[in-house]
């Protein structure tokens, strides 16, 4: 990689050191909130930090999709029948935004084994995320009966809940969830977000501040140089569940910087900047965030409400009418 100029040693060292201060006190003081001038520098800092660095991105592995796709295609060349191999190919179709092909898979894999929690579980994520509530809920309920212990699909079914208004259900799943798996930091959000929405904060955020525990550990025993955006991701995303505004700007930016394709840390970035009505950062970056993934459904909602807010209605109806294209998609 050949760096810009301003990557030379000691500039990097300058924006190194801006950085630590920008994360830990000089932009995120405590009890205070980033006014707008203050977000637009740490933005540009953090994007200007990531070139300086030159590092390659740690993720970048995760990200090399056609590959998995080759292998399960081999898999199944040797067994057409293998529903685990099936299920996995079609993951690996819906992480590579290939929609249609992984519900292919996952009715061929569901037609082998009509009872197989995977493959219902796989998709049904897939119909939520296209914005196919009921069929989503069908399909993770189905994942549920046939096994009971999947505290995966419970938080998916909590999720899809949640998504439809439907704020006691997604409770009872997010709960069980964290019963099943003792230290889901995300089914914890998910229970201290239902209680925050319902205008039951201080037991919202004790919910929340034990998935930020859990989070902070896992964190500070991560191995260094790996891979580790999506426990900053999650950290993230309590933090702004909490409305720990600081906190979570600090997570996200350290998400995207380790992991530039996150397209759920853009997500998040997002609502974090509407929320202090910083509304042009927040649609660079739910535009971001739906370049990298442009079939879900929960994004372009967002963006639709945004543009409102922006009083651009031919945009927020272009979006409406690509959520009924992604409700349609065979």
């Amino acid at each position: 990689m050949i760096l810009p100029v301003i990557c030379k040693p000691r500039t990097t060292k300058l924006l190194s050191d801006l950085l630590k201060c920008a994360y830990y006190g000089c932009v995120f003081p405590k009890g205070r909130i980033l006014s707008t001038s203050q977000v637009s520098w740490i933005l540009t800092l953090t994007l200007v930090s990531s070139l300086a660095f030159g590092q390659t991105n740690p993720c970048e592995k995760a990200y090399d999709f056609q590959a998995d796709i080759d292998r399960w295609t081999k898999v199944l060349e040797k067994d057409p029948t293998n529903v685990t191999a099936l299920v996995c190919h079609g993951i690996a179709y819906q992480n590579a935004q290939k929609p249609v092909l992984a519900r292919k898979d996952f009715e061929t894999a569901i037609g082998l084994e009509p009872t197989s929690a995977k493959a219902h579980r796989a998709r049904g994520n897939l119909e939520v995320t296209l914005g196919r509530y009921e069929q989503g809920v069908a399909d993770l309920s189905k994942a549920i009966q046939f096994d009971p212990a999947a505290d995966g699909a419970y938080y998916d079914r909590g999720r899809a809940y949640q998504l439809t208004d439907r704020p006691r259900l997604a409770l009872t799943d997010f709960r069980t969830s964290c019963e099943l798996l003792e230290e889901n930091y995300l089914a914890f959000v998910g229970v201290g977000n239902v209680y925050v929405r319902e205008r039951e904060k201080d037991i919202g955020a004790l919910w929340i501040n034990r998935a930020i525990e859990i989070l902070d550990r896992k964190i500070s025993e991560a191995a260094p140089g790996k891979c580790n955006s999506y426990l900053y991701k999650a950290r993230g995303h309590a933090a702004l569940t909490a409305y720990r505004l600081n906190d979570a700007f600090r997570d996200l930016n350290e998400t995207v910087s380790q992991d530039p394709r996150s397209y759920e840390a853009f997500y998040f970035r997002a609502w974090l900047y509407n929320a202090i009505s910083a509304l042009d950062h927040s649609l660079t970056d739910i535009n971001r965030s739906i370049e990298l993934n442009p079939f879900r459904v929960e994004s372009y909602n967002f963006r639709a409400k945004l543009y409102d807010r922006l009083s651009n209605k031919q945009a927020a109806e272009a979006d409406r009418a690509k959520i009924k294209e992604l409700g349609e998609l065979k």
